[in-house]
């Protein structure tokens, strides 16, 4: 056998009788290649997809909570429920937990979309 330093490396020997150095029959590379970028971009859409929703979601927080501290500063009332009052305190802690079951649905609907994609591509792959 033609053992390359990689295999060596990265195969275990209980391991050998099952590795072939030819590597499998019916690999194509360009199918392959097609796969790998076809992941990336999808994880890359995935992320940007997320950090945007993440953003969204905090920013009206994050603008009430600057405005606090602003008030703060100025010597203002430090009691955070007497500056916002009672209403848009829960207003807010509902935002936030409805925005935590938005991004559960999101995340489990993008990751159905995203098994559904990897089964397009694999079978347009498959098929070049």
């Amino acid at each position: 056998m033609n053992w390359s330093d990689f295999q060596r490396k990265h195969i275990k020997p209980a391991d050998f009788d099952k590795a072939s150095v030819d590597g499998d029959a019916d690999f194509d590379l360009e199918r392959h290649n097609k796969l790998i970028e076809a992941t990336l971009k999808h994880n890359e859409r995935v992320s940007r997809d997320k950090k945007r929703e993440y953003n969204a979601g905090i920013e009206e927080r994050a603008f009430a909570a600057g405005k606090y501290i602003e008030h703060l500063k100025q010597g203002g009332e430090s009691n955070a429920e007497k500056y916002f009052g009672k209403n848009y305190i829960n207003y807010l802690k509902g935002q936030e937990i409805a925005n935590k079951y938005r991004m559960a649905w999101t995340d489990a609907k993008k990751k159905q979309q995203g098994a559904e994609a990897f089964k397009n591509t694999t079978r347009s792959a498959g098929n070049v």
